[in-house]
């Protein structure tokens, strides 16, 4: 067994190794000023924070405002990036489609507490300054960089089979830093690594059609309007591939 996984390890430092000697035999040729990434991200454990002005008396009762954690969920995204010539600086413009949900307790008007479900779509754009650091070589880079990036998402909350959806949506607006590496295969090719940390957020305001709601045959009386300061603020992991030209 053990000797299989050294064995293994051994054939991926070898094509690592081949990828960069070939790139390093390349003739230099002219630099390629645009790359566009195609890349894969996980978000680590993030809080939720209802607006505590809402009108889900859940919200109101609990001691730390019915803020609740959404465990760690995946996305992609896409990115065009541009370097500028003869320097070590770039800008990016990116988008990412976030997707997940999380069931919770909800406290009816009348009743005890009922399950309830929350599912959220988010929608990051973001503009970063990146710098490339000069200890970089042809083959293997470090960058870091930080940007600004306007939120937008949707959501949409159930109670058994009744849903309460959105009516209004407010963008939110924050900042990100991160940091991450490069491994260059070719001329045109490239993997990277990302870690970053942005403060994503967004305003919901969902409603039920009427003042009650049946659920497993009995009446519950629900408030008619649920506001939410939907806060996503966890760590990012992204894998990417890039093409340049």
């Amino acid at each position: 067994m053990a000797r299989g996984v050294g064995a293994r390890v051994w054939i991926c430092l070898l094509l690592l190794g081949a990828a960069g000697h070939l790139q390093a035999q390349e003739p230099p040729g002219q630099e390629r000023l645009f790359t566009v990434i195609l890349k894969g991200n996980l978000t680590t454990s993030s809080q939720i924070s209802p607006n505590p002005t809402g009108a889900d008396p859940l919200l109101l009762a609990q001691p730390d405002a019915g803020r609740f954690t959404i465990e760690s969920y995946f996305g992609y995204g896409l990115e065009l990036r541009y370097r500028l010539p003869e320097t070590n600086v770039a800008i990016g413009l990116s988008s990412d489609y976030i997707q997940t949900s999380v069931d919770r307790p909800f406290l009816p008007v009348n009743g005890d507490a009922i399950p309830a479900h929350d599912e959220f779509t988010m929608i990051p754009v973001e503009a970063t300054g990146y710098f490339i650091i000069p200890a970089s070589t042809r083959v293997f880079g470090i960058f870091m960089g930080g940007g600004v990036g306007a939120y937008f998402g949707n959501h949409t909350f159930s109670v058994g089979n009744s849903e309460a959806n959105a009516v209004s949506m407010k963008p939110g607006f924050g900042i990100h830093v991160l940091g991450g590496v490069s491994f260059k295969f070719t001329d045109r090719f490239t993997l990277l690594a990302e870690m970053k940390f942005r403060d994503l957020q967004f305003e919901s305001v969902n409603a039920f059609s009427g003042k009650t709601i049946n659920y497993r045959g009995v009446r519950v009386t629900v408030p008619q309007q649920l506001n939410q300061n939907v806060h996503a603020d966890g760590m990012v992991f992204q894998l990417g591939a890039a093409f340049s030209f």
